[in-house]
């Protein structure tokens, strides 16, 4: 394999409360078929941390969650990032700066930027002491 780069794949909605199930070893075989290496999953989450060169990269996200689908009958969203994009979420996360302790943090990988419309439709205030800030350009939320 070439120089690859290390990413996470976020699988929306898998083993959720018993539901969606899908055995981590097929997932984990579904991406070394797809030419990734050191492919690792955390617990039953749906969470994949992988290796793999960028033009695998590049399909990957839609492969899976055609083989998922046809494999399994699941349609979820398959979320893709790169080492680099998680550790700048970290870096940048405001709430830490601030002294908020790490597990009281959630971060929310969207699979699309959200339209304008709705983005300004959401009350950063409906559920205090919860808030909503802006990170890069970049939406976050935490619950």
């Amino acid at each position: 394999m070439k120089a690859s780069s290390k990413h996470v794949a976020l699988l929306r909605g898998i083993n959720v409360g018993g539901k969606n199930m899908l055995p981590m070893k097929d997932l984990v075989a579904m991406f070394v078929a797809a030419e990734c290496a050191d492919v690792v999953t955390y617990i039953q989450s749906g969470n994949v941390v992988f290796r793999a060169e960028d033009k695998v990269v590049a399909g990957l996200g839609g492969g899976i969650a055609k083989q998922v689908e046809a494999r399994f009958g699941l349609r979820v969203p398959v979320v893709l990032r790169t080492s680099a994009e998680i550790n700048a979420v970290i870096r940048g996360n405001p709430f830490l700066k601030v002294g908020v302790g790490e597990e009281m943090l959630h971060v929310c990988f969207l699979a699309d930027r959200p339209a304008k419309d709705l983005v300004a439709g959401l009350d950063a205030g409906r559920s205090a002491p919860d808030a909503l800030p802006w990170l890069g350009g970049r939406f976050t939320c935490s619950w």
